[in-house]
């Protein structure tokens, strides 16, 4: 993987929170929610892209290596979507400066 890839994957991540507050009954779906995601990855993306530079000629990963840091970016993308509705729950229960401390 590489820089751009990365910076592509961020935007994703409302999706990713969406998709994993679905199934947990923490969040609805609506059309109007599934176009507010759709217009902000995709916009989000194409700034990213757009200003992305590109890779040096000799600078190509091995494929084992890109599949791995897309492996490490999906988890990271997972424990930031769950982490945001981890928070929510501590942020009920205890105050902001203590759930920011832990």
């Amino acid at each position: 993987t590489n820089p751009t890839i990365a910076a592509v994957g961020q935007p994703f991540l409302p999706l990713v929170a969406f998709l994993i507050a679905l199934p947990l009954g923490k969040d609805s779906y609506s059309s109007n929610k599934a176009a507010g995601l759709v217009v902000c990855v995709l916009g989000a993306a194409s700034v990213v892209v757009g200003s992305s530079r590109p890779q040096a000629a000799g600078a190509a990963a091995a494929p084992a290596s890109v599949s791995l840091g897309l492996l490490m970016l999906l988890i990271e993308q997972l424990c930031q979507g769950s982490g945001m509705h981890l928070q929510k729950v501590l942020l009920a229960k205890h105050p902001p400066p203590v759930v920011t401390a832990w």
